[in-house]
């Protein structure tokens, strides 16, 4: 009997050690539990934050395209008014300014595809690097700063190309002034030798 008493309390302690045990591993198990869910609404509510900046930046952005655009058609329309009041019908150049309009419609298109495609491309390169797990990171900055340079660069070859227009279109432009004045010259001379006295 006495064997069995003595049997008894390590029986007994090692249930209660077990015991506690179990609830120190479902705490455990709870507390992880707990912290993976914090870590996840974390994420969330970054990934929430984020894309509201991006789409915040994405409006500001389109507002200033939206107003670089109708302030070029405003200078368009105003630089075709001087024209047209600068140049009489009977002077002027209608496939010049036609060209003009083209060109600058033109130019404010290709700014407008460029800003879409940067947008684009950001866009799908976030994704990618969220996908791959390099969100924030120096990869995911080079990655975004080098398709800004890349439209940086695009940009600034397809502006060259639109300088080189228009500053042909002005020299178009000032050769039809002066040939306009210099048929009013002709005209004048030709004016001034029939009113001579004839001798």
């Amino acid at each position: 009997m006495a064997g069995f008493q003595s049997v008894v309390p390590a029986v007994v302690g090692g249930a209660v050690n077990y015991a506690s045990t179990q609830s120190e591993a479902r705490q455990a198990q709870s507390a992880q539990a707990a912290n993976l869910e914090a870590a996840r609404r974390q994420r969330a509510w970054e990934r929430q934050q984020a894309q509201a900046a991006r789409d915040h930046e994405r409006r500001m952005a389109e507002e200033a395209f939206a107003r670089e655009v109708a302030l070029e058609r405003e200078r368009t329309r105003r630089a075709r008014e001087i024209y047209d009041a600068e140049n009489p019908p009977a002077e002027a150049d209608p496939g010049l300014v036609a060209d003009r309009l083209n060109t600058l419609e033109e130019q404010a298109a290709a700014r407008d595809t460029r800003a879409r495609e940067l947008a684009q491309s950001k866009a799908q390169a976030r994704a990618r690097a969220a996908a791959a797990g390099i969100t924030g990171g120096g990869t995911a900055k080079a990655i975004q700063r080098n398709l800004i340079e890349t439209s940086r660069k695009s940009g600034e070859r397809a502006e060259t190309q639109y300088r080189i227009r228009l500053d042909a279109q002005d020299k178009r432009h000032a050769r039809n002034l002066l040939d306009a004045e210099n048929r009013r010259r002709r005209a004048m001379l030709g004016l001034e030798t029939q009113m001579e006295p004839r001798a």
